[in-house]
């Protein structure tokens, strides 16, 4: 869904990590470390997109960063996108 959402607005997601999940109630949040060079307007509608388009996403870090001082049109954008997904039960299905 990251990858749908960057192609339309032309950025490329120059690193993708994908960090340790971890449980949180009765779900399993899974955090990814994204990595893009852009500028602020695009950034913008990403962002914006994420925001619209799924209610199992948050953005717990985002920084951004200018490239070049001198010409501050390249931004870096480093942000860690979770999402929410239901942990399936392992008890299910058996008997007591």
């Amino acid at each position: 869904m990251l990858e749908k959402i960057s192609k339309k607005y032309g950025l490329e997601l120059k690193s993708v990590k994908v960090k340790d999940a971890e449980e949180s109630g009765e779900f399993l949040t899974i955090p990814l470390e994204i990595r893009l060079t852009t500028d602020l307007n695009s950034t913008r509608k990403f962002l914006a997109d994420l925001e619209k388009n799924s209610k199992y996403l948050i953005i717990p870090k985002l920084k951004i960063s200018v490239k070049n001082q001198r010409d501050p049109k390249e931004v870096i954008v480093t942000l860690v996108v979770t999402g929410f997904f239901m942990k399936k039960d392992k008890d299910k299905g058996k008997k007591a």
